[in-house]
């Protein structure tokens, strides 16, 4: 179902909508913009937690904005209470 509404199968029958709208009549990419799946299960990669919360983008990364990345994604409790804080080591699945 989360596949259908996400757009990356159409259906083969009936109709999704959002807002009285079909979902096939929107463009993928346009409506993807608007419309993101958040997963309940988080994936870690090898490094610190630093390098987990600032994987992905392009620029250096400060300190300050991966503690406000922690802060928006409500971590920054569960980070501190870690022995190395932002430093502590991951590994794959946590």
């Amino acid at each position: 179902m989360i596949s259908l509404f996400e757009r990356f199968y159409d259906p083969v029958s009936g109709r999704i909508s959002c807002d009285d709208i079909d979902l096939l009549e929107q463009c993928p990419r346009k409506y993807r913009r608007d419309v993101a799946l958040v997963q309940q299960e988080p994936v870690l990669y090898q490094g610190s937690v630093r390098d987990n919360i600032a994987m992905g983008v392009e620029a250096e990364v400060t300190d300050a904005q991966v503690e406000a990345a922690a802060k928006q994604a409500n971590i920054t409790n569960f980070v501190s209470s870690l022995p190395e804080g932002f430093g502590t080591l991951c590994g794959n699945r946590g």
